[in-house]
């Protein structure tokens, strides 16, 4: 597959494995939990979740092909843009206004995670993002007899939905029919 930037695949596109689709379902969630630290602006893309907010058009209004790096959109440490040709376009380039070019003093570009107290770090904790992401429910009296080291899943899950009273029982199941 060719490269393409995941902010702009569609995760409808039918080409693509059900595994693809369903990460491509995740990020409007992603985008809440990554952040780049602009360093040298050689790795960082430009575009990434700013696309959904300047459209498909944004890269031919701002003369910025869709795989292009921060580096490219700057010239002499100052933002180097076409003037705007749309409402996106002009608001991108106020708040750009705000934001120091990038630099080669600041070293390369930077990944950051959310993590548990909701700062933003470069290590990843798959761990810390699921406990933020899942629903936390309470705990039962129930749950080491069903969840335990040398359960057998598909006897584990049949218990869990039995303790649940909801267990599929037609009415020919229950009668030995």
């Amino acid at each position: 597959m060719e490269w393409r930037s995941f902010w702009i695949m569609s995760e409808n596109a039918q080409r693509l494995s059900n595994t693809i689709r369903s990460m491509l379902q995740t990020k409007h969630l992603i985008s809440d939990f990554l952040r780049c630290k602009i360093g040298d602006g050689n790795s960082a893309s430009f575009w990434g979740p700013l696309i959904s907010f300047i459209s498909s058009r944004g890269p031919s209004q701002l003369r910025l092909p869709l795989d292009a790096r921060v580096s490219q959109a700057t010239r002499n440490r100052e933002w180097f843009l076409p003037n705007p040709r749309s409402e996106e376009a002009q608001t991108l380039q106020i708040d750009l206004t705000t934001i120091d070019p990038h630099t080669a003093s600041k070293g390369s570009d930077q990944y950051l995670w959310r993590n548990a107290a909701c700062l933003f770090v470069p290590e990843f904790s798959s761990k810390a993002t699921w406990d933020h992401l899942r629903e936390h429910s309470p705990h039962v009296m129930w749950h080491s007899a069903v969840w335990f080291k040398e359960e057998i899943p598909r006897c584990s899950f049949i218990t869990w939905l039995a303790m649940l009273s909801r267990l599929p029982l037609g009415t020919g199941f229950a009668h030995g029919g």
